[in-house]
């Protein structure tokens, strides 16, 4: 995997799920005034599992930031591909431990998926994004 992938990129999918994504986007172009947008998000709460990886890269970005470029991006009646990439390339266990320190490094190669190692993304359309806080969001308990 080579990473640094921009809008111009012909897809190559690794699994099932990456083949499903592309062929939704097929479809959506079928639409004239059509808007894919290619993303590395993760939810702004504690990572859910004991483990993430220290070798798979991406442009995350956390989902209400991402959000918010969508709303502005439909503001804008933006159409086509875009990238919405964070500025920062960071592992999944880098990512991982922004909201939870306690997390566990585990490779790839210990789990064996067939999975893209870098999915870093730049953007020829956009500026970056930049990743903000990784605090954890406070949800007020019943």
């Amino acid at each position: 995997d080579r990473g640094q992938y921009t809008e111009n990129d012909v897809p190559h999918p690794k699994n099932f799920y990456g083949l499903t994504k592309l062929v939704g986007e097929y479809v959506a172009r079928r639409c004239p005034a059509h808007l894919i947008v290619r993303t590395n998000f993760v939810a702004r709460e504690p990572w859910l599992y004991p483990q993430a990886f220290t070798d798979r890269y991406g442009t995350y970005l956390y989902a209400d930031d991402v959000a918010q470029a969508l709303h502005g991006l439909m503001a804008d009646r933006v159409t086509g591909l875009v990238h919405i990439a964070g500025e920062q390339t960071l592992s999944m266990y880098e990512l991982a431990c922004l909201t939870t320190p306690a997390v566990l490094p585990v490779t790839t190669r210990e789990i064996a998926l067939p999975l893209t190692m870098d999915m870093t993304l730049q953007s020829v359309r956009l500026a970056p994004y930049r990743l903000t806080r990784g605090d954890p969001v406070d949800h007020p308990t019943a």
